[in-house]
């Protein structure tokens, strides 16, 4: 019956890893509101994996600004601004903004 109303049993591989990714969000936002902040220790048990796909996120965004292949997508960046993440750690800023004015095509990105 599935078959005859056209339901597809293999939906495309992105559409699966954005729905996983929208639901680690969701799953973010409610750390938040729960903890007032998204410092995830690393062995927290109430959502397992959130602290290490966290952790993949921000790699993710730092291969983003230096213009390398990233899973980051415009799309993900706007939603993780929007809910005012902080991709550095303050002890990371400083050498941030180093960095930045040491390389100009970090320096456009942001």
């Amino acid at each position: 019956l599935l078959l005859k109303l056209g339901f597809d049993f293999d939906p495309p591989a992105q559409t699966l890893k954005t729905s996983t990714w929208d639901k680690r969000l969701e799953e973010l936002i409610a750390f938040k509101a729960e903890n007032g902040n998204y410092d995830i220790p690393q062995n927290y048990s109430e959502v397992p994996g959130l602290f290490n796909w966290l952790k993949f996120q921000k790699q993710e965004y730092r291969r983003f600004l230096r213009g390398e292949k990233s899973s980051m997508t415009k799309e993900r960046l706007q939603s993780l601004e929007a809910i005012d993440f902080d991709f550095f750690a303050p002890e990371q800023r400083p050498n941030l903004l180093s960095a930045m004015k040491k390389d100009k095509r970090l320096a456009r990105k942001t």
